[in-house]
Order: structure tokens, then C-alpha cells, then sequence
């Protein structure tokens, strides 16, 4: 209570964030959802000083500037997505950055006259504005990503995954592209992020997506070598859970800190051009477009933007200073147009291989595999169950399906849980 008189606490990197993080580091499926705040209209002090003093910039506190958080910032509906024109701010929603310049918020979401419950009564419902408003809303979002990955690949993924995954898919917004402390990576789009898990990692010749979680060692680097063919952008993003700070700030306006402690680094590179991600420029120019001319120091997601990608593109994956603990897990997203791998020596053999025939097929499939019984799960391109199928010859009968592309999912005797994907003709 006694920080509300002072400004300090604004952009800060305090107990409270550092706490969260910590929580986040030794729980790596843990993914905590934070309003951005509603001080960009206050009228009283503290809030209407830092807003005289920055023009609404830099009002995000306590848990909103953790690292390992989603933050989320309050917009009108958007009824029809056309262009970033089509996502308008609502006139409360604080803006960041954070005092090392961190992308904050996050990720924007409907938050002005949202239909909720109310307290008047157990049936009470209404309208009412917030950011507190916009977060449920990405709770759902990554609630129903989770529910979806695991329908598809039988497990969930980690915070990292899944936050970059919102970061990554985002419609643009803001007067700029990329980023920004407004809007953070944009409005969310559900949609595209579910489209890229479907697409990940397919087994046909090109894939329009690639999700995989890795780990980086100490003094150690990432390669993956891709094709990218289209009028869609190649975006390359790497999401990291990343441990709490050694410090945090008591009382300091403005420190000039940066809490980043595991600093990777990702690059895309075609011939001699390096392709880098976005980062904005902190407190000193908030208002500034995002750059893309070198690496990034402060921010634990990164995406790559490369327009008309056409031919061979390398990603690399590295990092600065000593790696805590010896090693990072980080989480490689990337999307595009005609989108293949050509890294051999990434492929893995999981023992999780599927061998199955004939695909395309037209009434049945059948399956390679040694377990005469199994139950096995059929989805939609949507990710709806749509058929459920015993067998006991490994015989699966698709009679009942119209033509399209669905994925299979089952459990070995030895709880070995497997899946793939076909197409109905």
C-alpha cells in the first residue's frame, strides 16, 4: 500500500515480478495471464503524475513486468481484422515498456464492454471494461491451444511454448510494424496459432510450421536449415522461461538494470544477409518504431520477420555470457509459405514414429504395429473428435468420413502414445 504514493513502482522489476518468475522458472508448464492495468486514464496521483510526466507510457507494475508472464493490454472489438487499423486501444489500458525496455504488454485482447458476470446477484450479468476484462479472454485462448496440442500430439506444452506461440500468430496493430508498448506483438489470433500446431512438423514433403522445444548448452549453437517459398512472411521466434533476476528493484525511478539472465540470440541468414529480431528502444523513445538491425538484449521471446522469403534460409540459435545452470530450454516456432526442413541432423527418433498405409487413403488404414489392439482417437482440421475406432487386426475403418485431412492418436500396450496424420480421399 504505502508504493501507491510513488512513481517508482511503475515499469519496475520488483519483488513481486522477480517472485513470479522464480514460480514460472521451477514450474516450466506454469504460465501465469496479467492485466496490463487501467491507469492510463487516472486522475489521481501517482498515476496522473507518470502520465503528465510520460504521455501514458511506462504504467505497468508489480506482476505485469515479470519476464514468464503474459501481459495483456485492453482493445475495442475487433468485429472485422482488415489491417492494424482495425484494432482501435481502449483509453485506459497502461502501456510499457518495463524500466530495462522490455516488450510490455505482451498481447492485446478485447477488454471494452466485455458480457460478465456480476456481484449483485448469482444469476447477475453485464458489461463492464478492463484489462481485467482482456486476460480472461487469453486464458481461454491458451487454454483451448493446450486442450487442442494435446487432442493432436498427446501432451501439452510448455508456458514457453505456448505464450510464444500467441506472441508468434498475432494480427499486427499499432502504427507500426512489429512490436510495440501499446499493443505488445498485436491482437491475439486463436485461429493462427491452433493452424500452426496442426501444421507442425508434418510428415508430407512441405510443412507450414515448425514447433519444437530444444535446449541450448553453455557455449553451444542451434542450427536448423529451412526452404521458405511465398507471399506469407518466414517468422522465426524462440520463447524462453527464464530464471528470476539476482535483484530487484526496492525504490530506484528509472534504473537503467537489465534483468535478462539467460540472453539468447536468435538470426536468420540467406547467402551474406542476416535477418534479426525486433526490439524496441525502451524509455527514452517508447513511441519509436521497432528496429531489426541486431540482437536482443532484454526481451525472453524473439521473432524474425522476413517478407517474400524465397530459397534456403539458416536459423541460428545462440547466446551471450554463461548460461545458468549450464543450459536454457527454449522453444523454436516458425511459420511460412511452402515451409520445409532440410536439417537432417535434426530429425530425432523419438520411437514415436507412426507406419501406416495407404495415405492418401479411401475406406481404411492400415497400421504397422506389433499391439493387435488398440482404441484409437480420429480428429478433424479442427481439432473435434470425430470418430473413435477399435481394432483388432490394425484395420481402421474410414467409411464414415468425408474426404479432408484428420490426425489419429492411440496408446501402445507399453503406454506409448502415438499419432499422425492422413488424408480421406
Amino acid at each position: 500500500i504505502g508504493q501507491l504514493g510513488s512513481v517508482w513502482f511503475y515499469g519496475a522489476y520488483d519483488s513481486r515480478a522477480r517472485q513470479i518468475d522464480n514460480i514460472c522458472y521451477n514450474n516450466p508448464y506454469y504460465l501465469p495471464v496479467v492485466s496490463a492495468g487501467n491507469d492510463r486514464n487516472s486522475t489521481e496521483a501517482p498515476g496522473s503524475t507518470q502520465i503528465a510526466a510520460k504521455a501514458g507510457y511506462d504504467m505497468i507494475f508489480g506482476h505485469g513486468n515479470a519476464k514468464n508472464v503474459i501481459t495483456v493490454a485492453a482493445v475495442n472489438q475487433v468485429t472485422d481484422y482488415v489491417d492494424p487499423s482495425s484494432v482501435v486501444m481502449s483509453s485506459f489500458s497502461s502501456w510499457g515498456p518495463s524500466d530495462d525496455g522490455r516488450i510490455k504488454p505482451d498481447i492485446s485482447m478485447k477488454g471494452v464492454n466485455v458480457r460478465s458476470t456480476l456481484s449483485t446477484s448469482d444469476t447477475a450479468i453485464g458489461f463492464m471494461s478492463g484489462t481485467s476484462m482482456a486476460s480472461p479472454g487469453i486464458t481461454g485462448v491458451v487454454l483451448l491451444l493446450q486442450q487442442y496440442y494435446n487432442q493432436l500430439y498427446n501432451n501439452y506444452m510448455k508456458a514457453a511454448t505456448v505464450k510464444g506461440l500467441i506472441l508468434h500468430t498475432a494480427d499486427e496493430a499499432g502504427q507500426f510494424p512489429g512490436p510495440d508498448y501499446e499493443f505488445g506483438w498485436g491482437l491475439v489470433n486463436a485461429q493462427k496459432a491452433a493452424i500452426a500446431i496442426r501444421d507442425k512438423n508434418s510428415t508430407v514433403s512441405t510443412s507450414k510450421s515448425v514447433i519444437e522445444e530444444l535446449t541450448l548448452a553453455n557455449n553451444s549453437t542451434f542450427t536448423k536449415t529451412i526452404t521458405a517459398n511465398g507471399t506469407s512472411p518466414l517468422k522465426v521466434s524462440i520463447s524462453w522461461t527464464d530464471p528470476q533476476s539476482t535483484n530487484h528493484n526496492t525504490g530506484t525511478t528509472d534504473p537503467s538494470t537489465v534483468y535478462l539472465i539467460n540472453d539468447l540470440d536468435v538470426k536468420v541468414t540467406k547467402n551474406d544477409t542476416n535477418y534479426y529480431p525486433w526490439k524496441l528502444q525502451g524509455m527514452a523513445l517508447p513511441y519509436e518504431s521497432p528496429t531489426n538491425v541486431s540482437t536482443n538484449n532484454v526481451d525472453n521471446f524473439e521473432r524474425v520477420d522476413i517478407n517474400n522469403p524465397v530459397g534456403t534460409y539458416t536459423i541460428t540459435v545462440s547466446h551471450k555470457g554463461t548460461l545458468t545452470s549450464g543450459n536454457q530450454n527454449f522453444s523454436l516456432i516458425v511459420t511460412g509459405d511452402n515451409l520445409s526442413t532440410l536439417s537432417a541432423q535434426e530429425i530425432k527418433n523419438t520411437g514415436t514414429e507412426v507406419s501406416f498405409y495407404p495415405n492418401p487413403a479411401k475406406n481404411f488404414i492400415i497400421i504397422n504395429e506389433k499391439d493387435q489392439n488398440l482404441a484409437i482417437n480420429i480428429f478433424d482440421a479442427s481439432g473435434k473428435l470425430v470418430a473413435t475406432s477399435k481394432t483388432f487386426d490394425n484395420k481402421i475403418n474410414l467409411s464414415n468420413l468425408t474426404k479432408g485431412i484428420y490426425f489419429a492418436s492411440y496408446t501402445t500396450s507399453k503406454g506409448i502414445k502415438k499419432s499422425f496424420k492422413f488424408t480421406k480421399e
